[in-house]
């Protein structure tokens, strides 16, 4: 991701989200300090800082890598290959029927949680991956048929309002109120 600013005072920005009030997942930036969080039994848990008010912050105009990741016992926190943040809870995080968001949460009651800057290169897996793993496919294209991988959405169609998925699942979104980014300058 590539933020152009953190919304101060709301730490719930999403980024991807399969998240309703009492189910789903999400991955999110607000006021800068990534977290991951998951939904067991309508409880919602965080891989995130202790004291947010001293935490790490992200810096809007840099471009970061982030990975959440679930192994239903440990929930972590990735930025850029190396993990910032952990939780350990068991269970299996309750399912959210609603669809899947990219830069907003997906309960539409609430409206004002948007991630404010470009997504790029998005990879839902179907478990967690390792350290090793992430920083081995992390700015890698990939194949589209890695074991796991469940969506990739390597947003590089440049043009048009439909997000493909690149790993035979096709689960194409559909892109509303953004526009495409050229990432690489050309000399």
């Amino acid at each position: 991701i590539e933020a152009d600013s953190f919304n101060p005072g709301n730490w719930q920005d999403a980024v991807i989200s399969k998240h309703g009030e009492q189910a789903g997942w999400e991955l999110r930036v607000g006021e800068a300090i990534p977290r991951m969080m998951v939904t067991i039994n309508g409880v919602h848990y965080y891989a995130q800082p202790p004291d947010p008010a001293t935490a790490q912050k992200l810096q809007p105009g840099l471009w970061y890598y982030l990975t959440g990741t679930f192994d239903g016992r440990t929930i972590c926190m990735y930025v850029n290959g190396f993990p910032w943040y952990s939780t350990s809870v068991s269970g299996p995080i309750t399912q959210y029927s609603g669809s899947l968001i990219l830069g907003k949460n997906a309960n539409p009651a609430w409206n004002l949680r948007w991630f404010k800057g470009a997504i790029n290169d998005v990879r839902l897996w179907n478990r967690a991956l390792s350290e090793t793993e992430i920083r081995n496919y992390m700015g890698k294209p990939l194949s589209g048929s890695e074991p796991g991988l469940i969506g990739y959405w390597p947003t590089n169609e440049g043009s048009g309002n439909v997000l493909n998925d690149k790993n035979g699942n096709h689960n194409n979104g559909t892109i509303y109120n953004g526009s495409w980014v050229n990432m690489y300058a050309t000399p």
